[in-house]
């Protein structure tokens, strides 16, 4: 065994949603590169299908004795605290630690925010927003007391592009949630940082994953005549994007991969050069704003 293998060997990553788009991608490679991997899903048959696979064929290419006794498969309901609590403990009992957590399992639900109901939006953030929280605050005594990581431990929340700017009508509610998740990124980063547990918000771009294919996302039903257009064009700019995503997800998850071992990993990471492009344009707009109006805003003190 390689020396390089033989340290990835001892680094254990929990990865949430991990049967289809980047979470697979993602476990893939971190079996294939030697880590242990805990990879939750809610189609334990799927997941196991899918990583006996090759990704750029289709055609069976089976793990390896090593790789199966790296991989922990849990079913887990993110959104129930005790299921996710059951996994962390199981993942512990088999691993003995964990060093690094990637929040990853979500979904998209589009249309505009008028058109969106409330048991919609509320299920949404079940899953990407308390979803998230659920893993974060049953593995934090996990990640606290593991005083061993080379590394230090470290959580990936990944959000999107959108949850820095929805730049596309219909996005709303959906981006409404990675906002939800990037703020909470960064308020766990004030947190944790004195406790050496390092928190990057991850913010993808668009990604040749089956993100946009059915059952990946939800779109509402339009009642008003006036938003008839932005439902049609969101529609049928998904269509055109579908299989068409400039991100390749190899890459994307090498990088994250790569970063999990830097000394002074980042707290806010587009990924993509084209959520570079939106969120650089929407730093700039800010900054046109408050430039502006300075002189007015910066007067409030007694």
């Amino acid at each position: 065994m390689s020396a390089v293998l033989e340290e990835n060997s001892n680094i254990v990553w929990y990865v949430t949603g991990t049967s289809k788009g980047l979470g697979l991608c993602l476990t893939k490679k971190l079996l294939q590169q030697g880590y242990k991997v805990a990879a939750t899903t809610r189609d334990k048959n799927a997941l196991l299908e899918q990583l006996n696979k090759n990704s750029n064929t289709g055609e069976p290419s089976p793990l390896n004795n090593d790789q199966l006794d790296s991989l922990l498969i849990l079913t887990v309901d993110l959104t129930n605290d005790q299921n996710v609590l059951q996994s962390i403990n199981e993942t512990v009992n088999k691993f003995k630690k964990i060093d690094v957590v990637v929040n990853n399992a979500g979904y998209g639900l589009f249309g505009p925010v008028e058109e969106c109901s409330s048991d919609q939006v509320e299920q949404l953030f079940r899953v990407n927003v308390f979803g998230p929280l659920n893993v974060i605050r049953n593995v934090l005594p996990v990640l606290r007391n593991n005083k061993d990581s080379k590394y230090g431990p470290r959580i990936y929340n990944i959000s999107s592009m959108g949850g820095f700017y929805p730049s596309i009508a219909g996005t709303g509610i959906y981006a409404t949630s990675k906002f939800a998740l990037n703020g909470l990124s960064q308020a766990l980063s004030t947190e944790l940082e004195p406790l050496d547990i390092h928190v990057t918000s991850v913010l993808p771009g668009q990604f040749r994953t089956n993100f946009l294919q059915q059952d990946s996302r939800i779109y509402v039903d339009t009642k008003i005549d006036d938003y008839k257009a932005t439902n049609d064009s969101l529609k049928e700019r998904h269509k055109i994007m579908n299989g068409e995503q400039p991100g390749d997800p190899d890459k994307g998850m090498e990088i994250l991969i790569q970063l999990s071992k830097d000394p002074n990993p980042p707290h806010f990471l587009p990924l993509g050069k084209d959520s570079v492009q939106v969120i650089e344009k929407q730093i700039a707009a800010n900054q046109q704003d408050i430039d502006r109006l300075r002189s007015i805003i910066t007067n409030t003190d007694f």
